[in-house]
C-alpha cells in the first residue's frame, strides 16, 4: 500500500497487487475467525457484557459484509425497530453478538440466490428485542430443521457450498451462553429465516 502511495508501484499494476492485499487480508480474517471459534470450542464461559445500542451493530456487521453481497447483487433490506427514538440498547457481550450475527448473515447470503434478497429486522417483544435474518433462496427441509445448529452439520442444500458447518453452530453456542433463544424458521420470503433474542437492561 505504502509503495502505491509513493509511487514505486506504477497505477497498472495496481490490480495485481490489491489482488495480493484482498487475498491476505481474508487469510488473516480466516486465522482470527479460527482463533475465535477455537475458544468457543474450548468452552470459555466468560462473557463481557455491556450495553450497546443493537440496531447500530446490525449496521457495522452488514456494512462489514457488503463486498459479498456485492458479489452476489443481492439487494439487503433492513426493517429496524425504532425504540425509543434511537433503536433498542441491549446487555451482552458485544464481540459475541457480532460473531452471531456475522455467522448468520454470511449463511443468508451463501444461499440466497444471485440478485437475491436478505432481509434482517429487530423488534421488540415480550421484552426481548428479537434479531432475525431471512433469505429468498431454497430454504430448508423439515428434515433439515432440527439439526440445522448441530456441530458440522451441513443441510443438503449446502453441500456443494464452502463452509466448515460451524458458522450456526456457533451462533447457538453463542447465544445459549447469554441465556437466550436461537431458531431457525421457513421465511415468507421462500427462503430460511433465523431468529434469536436478546435481553434488554
Amino acid at each position: 500500500i505504502e509503495a502505491m502511495r509513493d509511487g514505486t508501484i506504477s497505477p497498472e499494476r495496481y490490480p495485481h497487487y490489491l489482488d495480493i492485499v484482498k487475498s491476505e487480508t481474508e487469510r488473516l480474517r480466516q486465522l482470527i475467525d479460527s482463533l475465535f471459534d477455537q475458544t468457543v470450542e474450548g468452552n470459555v464461559n466468560a462473557l463481557n457484557r455491556s450495553v450497546f445500542n443493537i440496531n447500530n451493530l446490525i449496521i457495522r456487521v452488514v456494512d462489514s459484509l457488503e463486498p459479498l453481497l456485492m458479489e452476489k447483487n443481492l439487494t439487503l433490506k433492513l426493517q429496524l425497530a425504532d425504540g425509543e427514538g434511537t433503536g433498542y440498547n441491549v446487555i451482552a457481550d458485544e464481540d459475541a453478538i457480532t460473531r452471531v450475527l456475522s455467522n448468520i448473515l454470511t449463511n443468508a447470503i451463501r444461499f440466497a440466490p444471485y440478485s437475491g434478497l436478505v432481509l434482517v429486522s429487530s423488534r421488540f417483544e415480550n421484552r426481548l428485542v428479537q434479531v432475525s435474518v431471512e433469505d429468498n433462496g431454497e430454504g430448508i427441509s423439515d428434515e433439515d430443521i432440527p439439526y440445522i445448529f448441530d456441530r458440522f452439520y451441513k443441510a443438503e442444500r449446502s453441500r456443494s457450498t464452502e463452509g466448515s458447518g460451524l458458522g450456526l453452530y456457533i451462533a447457538r453456542t453463542l447465544v445459549k451462553r447469554h441465556g437466550q433463544m436461537i431458531r431457525v424458521y421457513h421465511s415468507d420470503l421462500g427462503g430460511a429465516g433465523v431468529l434469536f433474542t436478546l435481553e434488554r437492561p
